[in-house]
């Protein structure tokens, strides 16, 4: 496993008009040298949409500062004591499954 993505939520955004916000969980490996290991960090991702309801501007933002993520990759014996903690896990979901219809 190189890297993972799970999403946590998806909602209009009440705050900031137009806009869809996305957080994600985030964590994985990156091929920088011998491989560096990202500690899984909250990411919210702001969609800006149109009248027409496009997508016409994207933005980024994290739950710790990009010096923790890159910190926590190259020492990572410093997570919890210098930098914080990796994000906890994404409780699973449970997927209804519509039952079969059977053709006669």
């Amino acid at each position: 496993e190189t890297s993972r993505a799970e999403i946590i939520s998806t909602v209009v955004n009440e705050n900031t008009p137009n806009t869809i916000t996305v957080t994600w969980r985030l964590s994985g490996k990156v091929n920088i040298g011998p491989g560096l290991t990202i500690k899984p960090y909250i990411c919210y991702t702001d969609f800006k949409v149109d009248s027409d309801g496009l997508i016409v501007f994207q933005e980024d933002r994290f739950d710790i500062e990009q010096w923790d993520i890159l910190l926590s990759a190259l020492f990572p014996f410093l997570i919890g004591k210098v930098t914080s903690q990796p994000a906890p896990p994404v409780p699973p979901r449970e997927v209804p499954i519509s039952p079969k219809v059977s053709s006669n």
